[in-house]
């Protein structure tokens, strides 16, 4: 006569991932979102099932790209008794026209004129931390030439970089005033061949 004995080890649920796409300014100012998670379990019978979870995040400021936030006890269930797994929130900031982010450093596009390039001028530049800061440019900036702005990246421990992409952009002539000025330059470069 043989029975086989119930086996009731408490296991620990399995930890969980979840993505999150936030704005930029959430790396700056930080912010609390509500999300809601689609997370497959075991129901009472050991059916796999979905079950819809809302939960309130706090994000701080100061999170990198790919940085994670950890919800403890919020991931799957226990197994007999045992306690819950965690949650694992990875922080993205999706990359826009203007903006990209790696890891805490944030590369920002600035359109310029020829004449701000050639000259070396100072421009304002709007940060995505809402400040605006003025910018000496280097005569003779190039396009895809980046300027560091030390520490005004997202503010994690240690603070990123911002850097400054630029792009000149040159002016549309629709009077006869601008040709004649593109005429005077093209003259006053006739030795310049960009081929």
């Amino acid at each position: 006569y043989q029975y086989q004995r119930q086996n009731s080890t408490r296991h620990k649920g399995e930890d969980q991932h979840a993505r999150l796409e936030v704005d930029l300014e959430v790396g700056f100012h930080g912010t609390t979102q509500t999300i809601t998670l689609q997370i497959p379990t075991l129901n009472a019978y050991g059916e796999a099932e979905i079950q819809r979870k809302t939960l309130e995040v706090k994000i701080p400021k100061g999170m990198k790209e790919g940085q994670q936030i950890r919800l403890s006890k919020q991931g799957q269930a226990g197994i007999n008794g045992g306690e819950n797994g965690d949650l694992y929130i990875e922080i993205h900031y999706p990359a826009t026209h203007r903006y990209h982010v790696e890891g805490a450093n944030v590369f920002c596009h600035v359109d310029i004129s020829p004449w701000e390039a050639a000259l070396g001028q100072n421009i304002e530049v709007n940060l995505p931390n809402g400040r605006n800061v003025n910018v000496s440019l280097p005569k003779n900036a190039k396009t895809g030439q980046q300027l560091r702005l030390k520490d005004q990246g997202i503010p994690s421990q240690p603070a990123g970089h911002l850097y400054l992409i630029l792009n000149i952009v040159l002016p549309v002539a629709q009077t006869d005033q601008q040709l004649r000025a593109y005429q005077d330059f093209a003259e006053a470069f006739h030795q310049f061949n960009p081929r």
